[in-house]
């Protein structure tokens, strides 16, 4: 039996749970899995596919540039939500790298979708 996580299973899972809380839309949070795992997430409701790529691939970029490795993705069973995991294998993640987290996948979500204002 393997020990390896599948992590786009474990995306999949946190954009199943994400999905079920009215409160949360868009962000960065802590994950419930392994030590120095974030999720970061988004809802993208009447967005369109064509706009929420785009979030992707800023959210993607960001990330890049924070240094942080994206370790799996997954959309909710619904295909409503969608969740990345993520980790910054070379350094622990702090409430303060979580935040610099949630402001850049806010500022990807309001990009995206015009409302960068």
């Amino acid at each position: 039996m393997s020990n390896q996580v599948d992590w786009n299973e474990e995306a999949v899972k946190a954009a199943n749970n994400i999905n079920q809380d009215e409160d949360l839309r868009v962000g960065a949070m802590d994950w419930w899995g392994p030590p120095n795992t974030v999720v970061v997430f988004c809802k993208p409701g009447d967005m369109g596919a064509e706009t929420s790529q785009k979030m992707i691939e800023r959210v993607r970029q960001m990330l890049k540039r924070q240094r942080v490795k994206e370790l799996g993705y997954g959309v909710s069973k619904d295909g409503h939500t969608w969740a990345m995991i993520v980790t910054t294998p070379d350094r622990e993640i702090d409430a303060e790298k979580i935040v610099r987290l949630q402001k850049g996948v806010v500022k990807a979500w309001r990009v995206a979708t015009g409302r960068n204002g």
